[in-house]
Protein backbone atom coordinates (compact mmCIF):
# COMPACT_ATOMS: atom_id res chain seq x y z
CA UNK A 1 0.00 0.00 0.00
CA UNK A 2 1.11 3.41 -0.91
CA UNK A 3 1.56 5.89 1.63
CA UNK A 4 -1.37 7.97 2.57
CA UNK A 5 -1.01 12.23 1.63
CA UNK A 6 -2.13 13.95 4.41
CA UNK A 7 -4.28 16.69 3.17
CA UNK A 8 -2.53 20.27 3.81
CA UNK A 9 -4.41 23.30 5.28
CA UNK A 10 -6.45 25.00 2.13
CA UNK A 11 -4.74 28.56 0.47
CA UNK A 12 -8.27 29.63 1.17
CA UNK A 13 -7.43 29.66 5.17
CA UNK A 14 -4.31 31.32 4.66
CA UNK A 15 -6.23 34.49 2.88
CA UNK A 16 -9.43 34.45 5.05
CA UNK A 17 -6.16 35.22 8.03
CA UNK A 18 -4.10 37.35 5.96
CA UNK A 19 -7.61 39.42 5.57
CA UNK A 20 -7.91 39.11 9.08
CA UNK A 21 -4.97 40.27 9.86
CA UNK A 22 -4.67 43.50 7.38
CA UNK A 23 -8.11 44.56 8.84
CA UNK A 24 -6.30 44.63 12.15
CA UNK A 25 -3.50 46.10 10.75
CA UNK A 26 -5.53 49.32 8.89
CA UNK A 27 -7.35 49.88 12.02
CA UNK A 28 -4.73 49.47 14.20
CA UNK A 29 -3.22 51.94 12.30
CA UNK A 30 -5.75 54.49 12.09
CA UNK A 31 -5.99 54.72 15.67
CA UNK A 32 -2.36 55.27 16.03
CA UNK A 33 -2.47 57.94 13.46
CA UNK A 34 -5.08 59.73 15.02
CA UNK A 35 -3.72 59.81 18.66
CA UNK A 36 -0.54 60.48 17.11
CA UNK A 37 -2.21 63.86 14.96
CA UNK A 38 -4.64 64.85 18.12
CA UNK A 39 -2.15 66.69 19.63
CA UNK A 40 -1.82 68.92 16.01
CA UNK A 41 -5.94 68.97 16.07
CA UNK A 42 -6.25 66.81 13.12
CA UNK A 43 -9.10 63.58 13.48
CA UNK A 44 -10.34 61.36 10.79
CA UNK A 45 -12.89 62.62 8.98
CA UNK A 46 -16.44 61.59 11.13
CA UNK A 47 -18.18 59.92 8.17
CA UNK A 48 -15.09 58.15 7.18
CA UNK A 49 -13.67 57.00 10.39
CA UNK A 50 -17.75 55.70 10.98
CA UNK A 51 -17.72 53.70 8.12
CA UNK A 52 -14.31 52.61 8.44
CA UNK A 53 -14.35 51.51 11.58
CA UNK A 54 -18.02 49.74 11.31
CA UNK A 55 -16.96 48.33 8.55
CA UNK A 56 -14.17 46.83 9.96
CA UNK A 57 -15.55 45.95 13.26
CA UNK A 58 -18.73 44.47 12.38
CA UNK A 59 -18.01 43.26 9.17
CA UNK A 60 -14.20 42.54 7.64
CA UNK A 61 -12.64 41.28 11.14
CA UNK A 62 -15.34 39.13 12.24
CA UNK A 63 -16.22 37.59 8.65
CA UNK A 64 -12.62 36.94 8.01
CA UNK A 65 -12.22 34.79 11.20
CA UNK A 66 -15.26 33.32 11.08
CA UNK A 67 -14.01 32.29 7.58
CA UNK A 68 -10.94 30.99 8.80
CA UNK A 69 -12.96 29.34 11.81
CA UNK A 70 -15.20 27.17 9.60
CA UNK A 71 -12.38 26.43 6.74
CA UNK A 72 -10.24 24.87 9.39
CA UNK A 73 -12.51 23.16 10.67
CA UNK A 74 -14.02 21.48 7.28
CA UNK A 75 -9.61 20.56 7.32
CA UNK A 76 -10.13 18.95 10.37
CA UNK A 77 -12.61 17.22 8.75
CA UNK A 78 -11.03 15.72 5.79
CA UNK A 79 -8.22 14.81 7.72
CA UNK A 80 -9.80 12.66 10.37
CA UNK A 81 -11.50 9.88 9.97
CA UNK A 82 -13.48 10.30 13.11
CA UNK A 83 -15.21 12.32 15.37
CA UNK A 84 -16.85 13.81 11.30
CA UNK A 85 -20.39 14.35 13.01
CA UNK A 86 -18.92 16.54 15.58
CA UNK A 87 -17.13 18.51 12.90
CA UNK A 88 -19.83 18.85 11.21
CA UNK A 89 -21.77 20.08 13.88
CA UNK A 90 -19.34 22.31 14.57
CA UNK A 91 -19.55 23.96 11.55
CA UNK A 92 -22.91 24.34 11.41
CA UNK A 93 -23.03 26.01 14.74
CA UNK A 94 -20.67 28.48 13.90
CA UNK A 95 -22.21 29.13 10.37
CA UNK A 96 -25.81 30.17 12.44
CA UNK A 97 -23.80 32.40 14.68
CA UNK A 98 -22.08 34.15 12.11
CA UNK A 99 -25.64 34.26 10.47
CA UNK A 100 -27.17 35.82 13.82
CA UNK A 101 -23.63 37.98 14.15
CA UNK A 102 -24.50 39.04 10.61
CA UNK A 103 -28.08 40.46 10.59
CA UNK A 104 -27.14 41.96 14.31
CA UNK A 105 -24.09 43.82 12.55
CA UNK A 106 -26.39 45.16 9.74
CA UNK A 107 -29.21 46.37 12.03
CA UNK A 108 -26.37 48.13 13.93
CA UNK A 109 -25.13 49.70 11.43
CA UNK A 110 -28.39 51.25 10.30
CA UNK A 111 -29.01 52.66 13.79
CA UNK A 112 -25.34 53.96 13.95
CA UNK A 113 -25.68 55.08 10.63
CA UNK A 114 -28.79 57.19 11.09
CA UNK A 115 -27.10 58.29 14.55
CA UNK A 116 -23.98 59.73 12.40
CA UNK A 117 -26.00 61.05 10.01
CA UNK A 118 -27.39 63.02 12.86
CA UNK A 119 -24.14 63.78 15.01
CA UNK A 120 -21.60 63.72 12.53
CA UNK A 121 -19.83 66.17 9.95
CA UNK A 122 -21.75 68.52 7.77
CA UNK A 123 -20.85 71.20 5.44
CA UNK A 124 -22.02 73.86 7.10
CA UNK A 125 -21.53 77.88 6.36
CA UNK A 126 -18.55 78.91 4.09
CA UNK A 127 -17.66 75.31 3.59
CA UNK A 128 -16.78 74.73 7.33
CA UNK A 129 -16.97 71.27 8.54
CA UNK A 130 -19.63 71.20 11.61
CA UNK A 131 -19.77 67.85 13.74
CA UNK A 132 -23.12 68.62 15.95
CA UNK A 133 -22.85 67.60 19.90
CA UNK A 134 -25.71 67.87 22.19
CA UNK A 135 -28.76 66.12 23.49
CA UNK A 136 -30.45 63.86 21.41
CA UNK A 137 -32.65 64.50 19.00
CA UNK A 138 -32.91 68.09 20.92
CA UNK A 139 -31.78 71.68 19.86
CA UNK A 140 -31.54 73.60 23.09
CA UNK A 141 -27.97 72.82 25.02
CA UNK A 142 -26.69 71.33 21.31
CA UNK A 143 -23.33 73.21 20.16
CA UNK A 144 -21.18 72.80 17.10
CA UNK A 145 -17.50 72.17 16.86
CA UNK A 146 -16.09 73.80 13.31
CA UNK A 147 -13.28 71.81 11.66
CA UNK A 148 -11.14 72.84 8.70
CA UNK A 149 -10.93 70.35 5.41
CA UNK A 150 -7.48 69.19 5.62
CA UNK A 151 -8.15 67.16 2.94
CA UNK A 152 -10.83 64.25 1.87
CA UNK A 153 -9.43 62.06 4.88
CA UNK A 154 -8.65 64.11 7.75
CA UNK A 155 -9.98 66.79 9.32
CA UNK A 156 -8.27 69.90 11.23
CA UNK A 157 -9.87 71.86 14.37
CA UNK A 158 -10.87 75.57 14.14
CA UNK A 159 -8.73 77.24 16.03
CA UNK A 160 -8.30 81.59 15.81
CA UNK A 161 -5.08 83.00 14.51
CA UNK A 162 -4.54 86.28 13.84
CA UNK A 163 -4.39 85.49 10.45
CA UNK A 164 -7.55 83.42 10.02
CA UNK A 165 -9.42 86.71 12.18
CA UNK A 166 -8.22 89.04 9.95
CA UNK A 167 -8.87 87.55 7.11
CA UNK A 168 -12.71 86.59 8.45
CA UNK A 169 -13.02 90.77 9.24
CA UNK A 170 -11.81 91.45 5.92
CA UNK A 171 -14.14 89.54 3.98
CA UNK A 172 -17.26 90.62 6.54
CA UNK A 173 -16.14 93.97 5.91
CA UNK A 174 -14.48 94.53 2.51
CA UNK A 175 -11.63 96.31 4.12
CA UNK A 176 -8.15 96.33 4.36
CA UNK A 177 -6.79 95.90 7.65
CA UNK A 178 -3.68 95.40 9.89
CA UNK A 179 -3.23 93.97 13.29
CA UNK A 180 -1.83 96.62 16.06
CA UNK A 181 -2.13 94.24 18.98
CA UNK A 182 -3.35 90.72 21.11
CA UNK A 183 -4.29 89.43 24.62
CA UNK A 184 -4.89 86.06 22.38
CA UNK A 185 -3.26 82.86 24.60
CA UNK A 186 -1.73 79.52 22.28
CA UNK A 187 -4.62 78.37 20.70
CA UNK A 188 -5.81 81.78 19.38
CA UNK A 189 -8.49 82.65 21.57
CA UNK A 190 -8.37 85.84 22.97
CA UNK A 191 -8.69 89.84 21.88
CA UNK A 192 -7.22 90.55 18.90
CA UNK A 193 -6.93 94.76 17.92
CA UNK A 194 -6.61 95.93 14.68
CA UNK A 195 -6.57 99.27 12.65
CA UNK A 196 -7.43 100.04 9.09
CA UNK A 197 -4.91 99.84 6.59
CA UNK A 198 -6.37 103.55 5.14
CA UNK A 199 -6.89 105.04 8.72
CA UNK A 200 -4.82 103.93 11.25
CA UNK A 201 -6.35 106.37 13.67
CA UNK A 202 -9.69 103.92 13.10
CA UNK A 203 -8.93 101.09 15.96
CA UNK A 204 -11.12 97.86 16.68
CA UNK A 205 -11.31 95.26 18.01
CA UNK A 206 -11.87 91.44 17.89
CA UNK A 207 -12.76 88.07 20.39
CA UNK A 208 -13.07 84.71 18.29
CA UNK A 209 -14.93 81.88 19.60
CA UNK A 210 -15.02 78.55 19.24
CA UNK A 211 -18.55 78.69 17.26
CA UNK A 212 -16.83 80.86 14.50
CA UNK A 213 -18.84 83.75 16.34
CA UNK A 214 -17.12 87.26 16.80
CA UNK A 215 -17.26 89.42 19.40
CA UNK A 216 -16.14 93.22 17.90
CA UNK A 217 -16.71 96.75 17.36
CA UNK A 218 -16.08 97.31 13.81
CA UNK A 219 -19.00 99.16 12.88
CA UNK A 220 -19.75 100.86 16.43
CA UNK A 221 -16.03 102.17 16.52
CA UNK A 222 -16.34 103.13 12.97
CA UNK A 223 -19.38 105.71 13.80
CA UNK A 224 -17.45 106.63 17.18
CA UNK A 225 -15.08 108.08 15.13
CA UNK A 226 -17.18 109.76 12.77
CA UNK A 227 -19.50 111.45 15.35
CA UNK A 228 -16.48 111.85 17.46
CA UNK A 229 -15.37 114.55 14.29
CA UNK A 230 -18.73 116.17 14.11
CA UNK A 231 -18.80 116.44 17.69
CA UNK A 232 -15.41 118.15 17.96
CA UNK A 233 -15.74 120.59 15.02
CA UNK A 234 -19.31 121.53 15.41
CA UNK A 235 -20.42 121.23 19.20
CA UNK A 236 -17.01 121.52 20.68
CA UNK A 237 -18.70 123.00 23.73
CA UNK A 238 -21.10 120.06 24.42
CA UNK A 239 -19.19 116.80 26.59
CA UNK A 240 -19.70 113.39 24.95
CA UNK A 241 -17.76 110.20 26.03
CA UNK A 242 -17.71 106.20 24.30
CA UNK A 243 -19.44 103.51 26.36
CA UNK A 244 -17.70 100.60 26.52
CA UNK A 245 -18.90 96.67 27.40
CA UNK A 246 -17.60 94.75 30.34
CA UNK A 247 -14.56 93.62 29.02
CA UNK A 248 -13.40 89.99 27.32
CA UNK A 249 -13.73 86.68 29.72
CA UNK A 250 -10.67 86.38 30.69
CA UNK A 251 -8.72 89.41 29.70
CA UNK A 252 -7.70 92.63 31.14
CA UNK A 253 -6.51 96.40 30.15
CA UNK A 254 -7.57 99.04 28.05
CA UNK A 255 -7.17 96.46 24.55
CA UNK A 256 -10.28 94.10 25.59
CA UNK A 257 -12.63 96.79 25.73
CA UNK A 258 -15.39 96.53 23.60
CA UNK A 259 -17.13 99.78 21.87
CA UNK A 260 -21.00 100.11 22.78
CA UNK A 261 -22.60 103.37 21.84
CA UNK A 262 -21.26 107.14 21.37
CA UNK A 263 -22.67 109.03 24.81
CA UNK A 264 -23.92 112.83 24.54
CA UNK A 265 -24.72 114.66 27.74
CA UNK A 266 -28.19 116.03 28.19
CA UNK A 267 -28.06 118.47 31.73
CA UNK A 268 -32.03 118.91 31.68
CA UNK A 269 -35.16 119.66 30.69
CA UNK A 270 -34.56 122.85 28.96
CA UNK A 271 -31.43 121.09 27.49
CA UNK A 272 -33.05 118.05 26.00
CA UNK A 273 -34.29 120.20 22.45
CA UNK A 274 -30.92 120.73 21.97
CA UNK A 275 -29.80 117.47 22.45
CA UNK A 276 -32.61 116.09 20.25
CA UNK A 277 -30.95 118.16 17.05
CA UNK A 278 -27.34 116.69 17.95
CA UNK A 279 -28.48 113.22 17.97
CA UNK A 280 -30.52 113.61 14.62
CA UNK A 281 -27.18 115.58 13.05
CA UNK A 282 -25.00 112.43 14.41
CA UNK A 283 -27.10 109.75 13.41
CA UNK A 284 -27.37 111.49 9.87
CA UNK A 285 -23.45 111.98 9.30
CA UNK A 286 -22.98 108.53 11.01
CA UNK A 287 -25.43 106.89 8.14
CA UNK A 288 -23.59 108.35 5.23
CA UNK A 289 -20.86 105.48 6.24
CA UNK A 290 -22.39 101.55 4.51
CA UNK A 291 -20.96 99.82 7.15
CA UNK A 292 -23.54 101.64 10.21
CA UNK A 293 -26.62 101.91 7.34
CA UNK A 294 -25.87 97.71 7.15
CA UNK A 295 -25.01 96.66 10.64
CA UNK A 296 -26.42 98.99 12.82
CA UNK A 297 -24.45 101.44 15.70
CA UNK A 298 -25.89 103.05 18.77
CA UNK A 299 -26.44 106.80 20.05
CA UNK A 300 -27.06 107.27 23.87
CA UNK A 301 -28.26 110.31 25.60
CA UNK A 302 -27.19 110.62 28.95
CA UNK A 303 -29.85 112.27 30.77
CA UNK A 304 -29.40 114.22 34.36
CA UNK A 305 -31.44 114.41 37.07
CA UNK A 306 -33.33 111.20 35.88
CA UNK A 307 -33.56 107.83 37.76
CA UNK A 308 -30.48 106.08 37.03
CA UNK A 309 -32.24 103.15 35.70
CA UNK A 310 -33.48 105.51 33.06
CA UNK A 311 -30.81 108.07 32.39
CA UNK A 312 -29.49 106.37 29.16
CA UNK A 313 -31.78 106.81 26.44
CA UNK A 314 -30.22 104.45 23.52
CA UNK A 315 -31.44 105.35 19.63
CA UNK A 316 -30.00 103.14 17.45
CA UNK A 317 -29.22 103.82 13.83
CA UNK A 318 -28.96 101.68 10.82
CA UNK A 319 -30.18 97.47 10.81
CA UNK A 320 -29.82 97.44 14.90
CA UNK A 321 -32.96 96.07 17.32
CA UNK A 322 -34.38 97.70 20.15
CA UNK A 323 -34.26 94.20 21.79
CA UNK A 324 -34.63 90.48 20.82
CA UNK A 325 -38.04 90.10 20.21
CA UNK A 326 -39.46 89.75 16.73
CA UNK A 327 -42.17 91.98 17.31
CA UNK A 328 -38.83 95.15 17.91
CA UNK A 329 -38.20 96.11 14.64
CA UNK A 330 -34.63 97.93 12.50
CA UNK A 331 -34.70 101.56 13.81
CA UNK A 332 -32.88 102.62 10.14
CA UNK A 333 -32.83 106.61 9.89
CA UNK A 334 -35.36 106.86 12.11
CA UNK A 335 -33.65 109.31 14.56
CA UNK A 336 -32.92 111.47 12.17
CA UNK A 337 -35.32 113.11 12.90
CA UNK A 338 -35.04 115.44 15.54
CA UNK A 339 -38.30 115.00 16.66
CA UNK A 340 -38.29 111.33 17.46
CA UNK A 341 -35.65 112.03 19.55
CA UNK A 342 -36.87 114.84 21.49
CA UNK A 343 -40.26 113.23 21.98
CA UNK A 344 -38.46 110.00 24.29
CA UNK A 345 -36.30 112.52 26.04
CA UNK A 346 -39.08 114.76 27.13
CA UNK A 347 -41.26 111.57 28.33
CA UNK A 348 -37.97 110.91 30.11
CA UNK A 349 -38.04 114.18 31.57
CA UNK A 350 -41.44 114.14 32.51
CA UNK A 351 -41.83 110.74 34.15
CA UNK A 352 -38.68 109.82 35.62
CA UNK A 353 -37.08 112.72 37.24
CA UNK A 354 -34.91 111.55 40.01
CA UNK A 355 -35.21 112.59 43.99
CA UNK A 356 -37.92 111.49 46.33
CA UNK A 357 -41.14 112.74 45.46
CA UNK A 358 -39.85 115.59 43.22
CA UNK A 359 -42.78 116.47 40.41
CA UNK A 360 -41.61 117.28 36.92
CA UNK A 361 -42.53 121.36 36.13
CA UNK A 362 -43.46 121.04 32.26
CA UNK A 363 -46.42 122.73 30.97
CA UNK A 364 -48.25 119.68 29.74
CA UNK A 365 -50.60 121.94 27.29
CA UNK A 366 -47.34 123.98 26.15
CA UNK A 367 -46.08 121.23 23.62
CA UNK A 368 -47.88 118.91 21.14
CA UNK A 369 -45.35 116.58 22.17
CA UNK A 370 -47.78 116.03 25.29
CA UNK A 371 -51.20 114.53 24.53
CA UNK A 372 -52.56 117.18 26.44
CA UNK A 373 -50.59 120.03 24.30
CA UNK A 374 -51.52 118.16 21.33
CA UNK A 375 -55.54 118.29 22.34
CA UNK A 376 -55.18 122.04 23.11
CA UNK A 377 -53.93 122.79 19.28
CA UNK A 378 -56.46 120.51 18.05
CA UNK A 379 -59.46 122.60 20.10
CA UNK A 380 -57.57 125.68 18.88
CA UNK A 381 -58.01 124.48 15.42
CA UNK A 382 -61.38 123.08 14.86
CA UNK A 383 -63.36 123.65 17.97
CA UNK A 384 -63.08 126.91 19.55
CA UNK A 385 -64.39 129.17 17.13
CA UNK A 386 -66.96 127.11 17.11
CA UNK A 387 -68.08 127.74 20.74
CA UNK A 388 -66.95 123.97 21.81
CA UNK A 389 -66.00 124.44 25.43
CA UNK A 390 -62.56 123.36 26.50
CA UNK A 391 -62.99 120.61 28.95
CA UNK A 392 -60.10 117.66 28.55
CA UNK A 393 -60.54 114.75 31.20
CA UNK A 394 -59.40 111.41 32.11
CA UNK A 395 -61.15 108.01 32.57
CA UNK A 396 -61.16 105.98 35.48
CA UNK A 397 -58.74 103.94 33.46
CA UNK A 398 -56.31 107.11 33.10
CA UNK A 399 -57.32 107.42 29.17
CA UNK A 400 -57.57 111.08 28.20
CA UNK A 401 -60.76 112.38 26.61
CA UNK A 402 -62.50 115.79 25.87
CA UNK A 403 -66.19 116.51 26.11
CA UNK A 404 -67.33 119.05 23.43
CA UNK A 405 -71.30 118.92 23.45
CA UNK A 406 -74.54 117.93 24.10
CA UNK A 407 -77.69 117.93 21.66
CA UNK A 408 -79.94 115.51 20.23
CA UNK A 409 -80.47 113.57 17.20
CA UNK A 410 -81.72 110.46 15.45
CA UNK A 411 -80.00 107.44 13.49
CA UNK A 412 -80.78 106.35 10.16
CA UNK A 413 -81.77 102.91 11.51
CA UNK A 414 -84.01 104.50 13.83
CA UNK A 415 -86.36 107.54 13.88
CA UNK A 416 -86.82 107.79 17.46
CA UNK A 417 -85.27 111.10 18.60
CA UNK A 418 -82.04 110.50 21.24
CA UNK A 419 -79.91 112.51 22.97
CA UNK A 420 -76.55 112.64 22.13
CA UNK A 421 -73.09 113.80 23.49
CA UNK A 422 -70.04 113.99 21.49
CA UNK A 423 -66.20 113.37 22.83
CA UNK A 424 -63.00 113.69 21.79
CA UNK A 425 -60.68 110.48 22.95
CA UNK A 426 -56.67 110.52 22.77
CA UNK A 427 -56.25 107.06 20.72
CA UNK A 428 -51.88 106.51 20.12
CA UNK A 429 -49.36 107.81 18.61
CA UNK A 430 -48.89 107.51 14.94
CA UNK A 431 -47.13 104.47 13.44
CA UNK A 432 -44.43 106.53 12.35
CA UNK A 433 -44.33 108.32 15.68
CA UNK A 434 -44.70 111.94 14.89
CA UNK A 435 -48.13 112.54 15.71
CA UNK A 436 -51.04 112.51 18.20
CA UNK A 437 -54.20 111.10 17.16
CA UNK A 438 -57.83 111.34 18.38
CA UNK A 439 -61.04 109.92 17.39
CA UNK A 440 -64.08 112.14 17.72
CA UNK A 441 -67.16 110.31 18.70
CA UNK A 442 -71.03 111.13 18.92
CA UNK A 443 -72.95 108.47 21.17
CA UNK A 444 -76.58 107.92 21.09
CA UNK A 445 -78.55 107.66 24.26
CA UNK A 446 -82.22 106.64 24.46
CA UNK A 447 -84.19 109.26 26.46
CA UNK A 448 -83.54 108.34 30.50
CA UNK A 449 -80.86 105.74 29.69
CA UNK A 450 -77.63 106.19 31.07
CA UNK A 451 -75.32 103.48 28.58
CA UNK A 452 -75.27 105.00 25.17
CA UNK A 453 -77.27 102.92 22.33
CA UNK A 454 -74.99 103.36 19.36
CA UNK A 455 -71.80 105.02 18.78
CA UNK A 456 -70.65 106.67 15.47
CA UNK A 457 -67.35 108.15 14.48
CA UNK A 458 -67.75 112.31 13.73
CA UNK A 459 -64.01 112.17 12.39
CA UNK A 460 -60.32 111.07 13.21
CA UNK A 461 -57.33 113.74 13.51
CA UNK A 462 -53.64 113.97 13.91
CA UNK A 463 -51.58 116.32 15.63
CA UNK A 464 -47.98 116.79 14.48
CA UNK A 465 -45.91 117.12 17.59
CA UNK A 466 -42.89 119.01 16.37
CA UNK A 467 -45.89 121.69 14.87
CA UNK A 468 -48.78 121.72 16.57
CA UNK A 469 -50.84 121.24 12.78
CA UNK A 470 -53.78 119.21 12.81
CA UNK A 471 -54.49 117.18 10.27
CA UNK A 472 -58.22 115.97 9.36
CA UNK A 473 -58.48 112.33 7.83
CA UNK A 474 -62.26 112.26 6.96
CA UNK A 475 -62.81 108.67 8.13
CA UNK A 476 -65.80 107.87 9.68
CA UNK A 477 -65.27 104.50 10.47
CA UNK A 478 -61.83 102.30 11.20
CA UNK A 479 -62.16 100.36 7.76
CA UNK A 480 -61.70 104.38 6.06
CA UNK A 481 -59.13 105.62 4.30
CA UNK A 482 -57.82 108.84 5.67
CA UNK A 483 -57.02 111.85 3.46
CA UNK A 484 -53.13 112.38 1.40
CA UNK A 485 -52.44 114.61 4.00
CA UNK A 486 -53.47 112.53 7.22
CA UNK A 487 -51.37 109.24 5.60
CA UNK A 488 -48.24 111.73 4.50
CA UNK A 489 -48.41 112.75 8.18
CA UNK A 490 -49.00 109.49 10.20
CA UNK A 491 -47.41 107.27 7.92
CA UNK A 492 -50.27 105.00 7.72
CA UNK A 493 -53.76 104.70 5.70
Amino acid sequence: MGTETKPKPPRALWISLAAAALSAAVFLWAVLFEYLMNPQRIYLRSNLKFYAGTVNLLFILPTAVFVSLLIFLVYLKKRRSGGKGVITGLIIFGSVVYGMFFLWAAVSALVLGAVNIMRGDYVGENGWLMEWHGPWGEAEGAWYTYFEEYNWLWKKEYYATENSVRQEIEERYGTQITPVGTTAGQEGWGVYTFAAEEDPAFVFRVQPSDQREFKEDFVQACADMVMGTVMEEVYPQRTWSTAYADQGQGFDGESSRFETGFVIECADLDDARVCAEIVAHLAEEALKSDYTADYGALIVVRCAGVEKWAADAAFPIGKNRLGDRPEYVWEGDRYTDWSLVYARLLDNYTWNLAGDGQESSADLESSAFYVEGAYRFLYDTLFADAGYPYKPAYSAKGSFYAYLTESTGSLESTEERMNTVETVVYDRESKNGKCHLFVHYRDYYEIGANAPYSTEIVDMYAVEMATGQVFVSGRHAWADLGSQEYQEATGEP
